[in-house]
């Protein structure tokens, strides 16, 4: 399965603000990512990753590695949820549901947790409360021009520490959540379901532009910078984090095009 890099960090916080068009995640060139491939710092392996998508733009499958694969998510959606079953080694721990209200996940059920969503009025995530166990996680999303500036960690009543997020002026390009601040804290939308619909909005709005870089007083969330290159259509080929302690995650994004 695909590893979690700070990709499922920042992606998670890149994602969470997610498109502005639940049912499209096309660039404006008619131009979806089908892969992804991933080399992580330490491991000289390319990671695939491959997306089936609907004539919305909608993810209805992952594959890891190869595809078709032996472990794979599957997507249906439906009026009020959204269910994710997994298939293969993937583990009946990944199935999931996502509980809509008017158009965004209000609640995440799977085996082993459950998170609920609170929105603003103009629809961005700005809290996250997951219960695991016993002590709720709370996650309170800040932005700033339109952007997620800050995320604060609480395990119960006590603060865990805070992850901000910088961005430059080079606007938001849904890079399936790649590119997109809601994927940079730790655990918030880590779950192997949520990949498959950030970029379809279902998170709320998009943070305005692409983040650059990101630091944090969270243990195990490391401090980095972000780069992208495009190809000739405009589209995003590359996303490079380079972190401060050393090493390099660099994500490369494979598009088919109408």
């Amino acid at each position: 399965m695909k590893k979690i890099l700070f990709f499922g960090l920042l992606t998670c916080f890149l994602t969470i603000g997610c498109t502005k068009d639940k049912d499209s995640a096309k660039s404006s060139t008619n131009c979806k990512i089908t892969q992804i491939d991933e080399i992580f710092a330490g491991d000289p392996s390319v990671h695939k990753t491959f997306y089936t998508l609907d004539n919305n733009g909608k993810v209805t499958r992952v594959d890891w590695d190869t595809k078709p694969s032996i472990d794979f998510l599957s997507y249906t959606y439906q009026t009020d949820k959204i269910i994710v079953a997994a298939s293969g080694s993937v583990g009946a721990s990944y199935n999931a549901t996502y509980t809509l209200s008017n158009g965004l996940v209000s609640k995440f059920v799977s085996k082993n947790q459950t998170t609920d969503f609170t929105y603003s009025t103009d629809g961005y995530l700005i809290k996250a409360v997951t219960i695991a166990g016993t002590t709720p996680d709370t996650y309170t999303l800040t932005y700033t021009n339109g952007n997620l500036s800050q995320i604060d960690r609480k395990l119960g009543l006590n603060p865990i520490g805070t992850t901000t997020i910088s961005y430059g002026t080079e606007l938001y390009k849904n890079a399936l959540g790649y590119d997109n601040g809601l994927l940079i804290n730790d655990n918030l939308l880590q779950e192997a379901g949520d990949w498959g619909i950030i970029s379809a909005g279902y998170f709320g709005k998009a943070s305005k532009n692409l983040a650059i870089g990101y630091s944090s007083s969270i243990t195990g969330i490391k401090a980095g910078s972000l780069t992208y290159s495009k190809d000739s259509k405009g589209n995003l080929s590359t996303m490079t984090e380079t972190l401060t302690t050393g090493g390099i995650n660099k994500a490369t994004f494979v598009y088919s095009c109408n």
